[in-house]
């Protein structure tokens, strides 16, 4: 799908970006996650030709990148940013149908697509589409946003920390339209972030850089338990317990409990939770908002997993002990 093969940036006499080299494959989401600095907006900026490498090359579907004309280029790959870029004078309408109608799509066909894009996104067509974007809240206009970047469905989508600007109910919320709308679920994501709580709920490949350099790429799993050096191990230091628990599954910690209830249809059977529930989801949901009480409230998740508190801690740390 897409390629990146040794590219680097030099600005002046500084090296932002440096021989990175990673492939994402169909339908996979890979996050671009560091600090301030470690170039992985500079990363996703060089894929659409935002910015133009000083040597490396890019291929996508089997296409050099950069043997192609840029604006061509950018029409045929979705982009979100922070500020989401709509147009002020532009309605949601018109904002949406933007690059279908320079590419001269048929007005019934562009009509279409919008409003099904408007409602896939939980946002009322026939209240929305003549709505201008300073009539919308930070979260309706990042939808927008994102209807805008999948007009034309493109194979590929960029997002530059998309969700920066909201406030946490509002992203916590469009962070779940991204796993639950299939749509987004199935759609081929490089994502520029440095909250490494997003990376690990978002990302099936998180790709970690510092001072322009890939430190470790890899899935969330691999960076956490197997991390290659000790940039990476104190990069998730801070927030690694919590971290774990988003890891962790249901139907990881479920074979080593000794439980009243063990199948799969008893561990369904409450508060809509499934084997691929996270246990710091269950947590957050039976702890009525406290969970930055974490392990205080390990208790709380009993009535769900039918154990005691010290089952499910044993139960983690068990299944914990076979990733390292």
């Amino acid at each position: 799908m897409l390629q990146v093969k040794n590219l680097s940036k030099k600005f002046a006499n500084q090296v932002a970006v440096n021989a990175v080299s990673f492939e994402v494959q169909e339908g996979e989401k890979l996050i671009l996650l560091g600090t301030s600095g470690s170039g992985k907006s500079t990363c996703l900026k060089m894929i659409n030709r935002l910015i133009e490498p000083t040597e490396g090359e890019i291929w996508l579907n089997g296409q050099n990148i950069l043997q192609q004309n840029p604006e061509r280029l950018r029409r045929g790959i979705g982009y979100i940013i922070q500020s989401t870029g709509l147009f002020p004078h532009y309605t949601v309408a018109q904002n949406v149908g933007l690059v279908p109608t320079l590419l001269k799509w048929d007005k019934v066909k562009i009509n279409k697509r919008t409003e099904e894009l408007l409602e896939m996104l939980r946002l009322d067509a026939k209240i929305y589409l003549q709505r201008y974007p300073h009539e919308l809240s930070g979260g309706q206009r990042q939808r927008i946003g994102i209807a805008r970047a999948l007009a034309v469905n493109p194979p590929l989508l960029l997002m530059d920390e998309p969700f920066g600007a909201l406030d946490p109910i509002t992203r916590a919320q469009i962070q779940k339209d991204f796993q639950e709308i299939e749509s987004l679920a199935n759609k081929t994501i490089v994502m520029v972030t440095h909250d490494v709580f997003e990376a690990v709920s978002l990302g099936t490949k998180i790709c970690l850089l510092d001072a322009g350099k890939i430190q470790q790429i890899g899935s969330p799993k691999e960076l956490l338990f197997q991390p290659q050096n000790q940039f990476v191990e104190d990069f998730f230091q801070p927030a690694r317990f919590q971290l774990e628990l988003q890891i962790a599954k249901v139907a990881d910690i479920q074979v080593h409990l000794r439980t009243e209830k063990k199948t799969s249809e008893n561990l369904q059977s409450e508060q809509n939770f499934s084997l691929d529930s996270s246990l710091l989801e269950i947590l957050e949901q039976t702890a009525s908002h406290h969970s930055e009480q974490i392990i205080s409230v390990l208790a709380d998740a009993q009535q769900y997993l039918h154990t005691s508190r010290e089952e499910i801690l044993k139960g983690f740390y068990l299944w914990k002990a076979t990733q390292v």
